[in-house]
């Protein structure tokens, strides 16, 4: 498995072998062999074989791998190199996402509520439409994400880093954002339920 992830993400890297080589973990999404759940048993397999064996082999090897629309519900991948993933429509519901590398990695409409994103870096990765329904997210560095419509009510965003990051539209009531750090290019437009939010520094437009 981790040949094949390792030439996927070769393949993707490359305009020639980039059509030609491709590995879904959960199969082709849309075809007959696609089984969302398929790399959670895995790595739930993994488990019991060997504990831990997952989290110290294949998650260093998940860069660019494609598991949109994949069931990872409540699954341990603290620590993964998902950078540049497709994790689109992905249910990653209660997930432990501690410490990941998601930089530049595709979240779009992806479900994260309850999921435990503490530290984990998020640097221009793709949030448009994702839930994070109090998903903890202290001290993730979130620079130039794109959170356009996220839903963040109740998310404890405490010291997290929202440098350049794209808020517009995004669902912040409860949310928790105590110590965050933003800049000028933070775009915080047609931001909703900021007032309902918890621990708002001053000058926050």
């Amino acid at each position: 498995m981790i040949l094949l992830l390792e030439l996927h993400r070769y393949a993707q890297k490359s305009k020639k072998l980039k059509g030609e080589i491709a590995f879904h973990p959960c199969g082709q999404k849309g075809t007959e062999d696609f089984k969302e759940s398929r790399l959670l048993q895995i790595i739930h397999y993994s488990e019991g074989v060997d504990l831990g064996s997952f989290q110290e082999t294949v998650r260093k090897f998940l860069s660019r791998a494609d598991l949109s629309g994949a069931n990872l519900s409540r699954a341990d991948l603290s620590r993964a190199d998902l950078s540049g993933a497709d994790l689109s429509r992905a249910n990653l519901i209660g997930a432990n996402l501690i410490g990941a590398n998601l930089i530049g990695a595709n979240l779009n409409g992806a479900y994260l509520s309850g999921a435990n994103l503490g530290g984990a870096k998020f640097i221009d990765a793709y949030l448009i439409s994702a839930y994070l329904i109090i998903a903890d997210l202290s001290d993730a560095d979130l620079s130039d994400a794109n959170l356009r419509y996220a839903d963040l009510s109740g998310a404890y965003l405490s010291g997290a880093y929202l440098s350049g990051a794209n808020l517009s539209g995004a669902y912040l009531s409860g949310a928790n954002l105590e110590n965050i750090t933003w800049n000028e290019k933070t775009n915080w437009s047609q931001v909703e339920g900021l007032k309902e939010a918890i621990n708002v520094p001053e000058g926050l437009p």
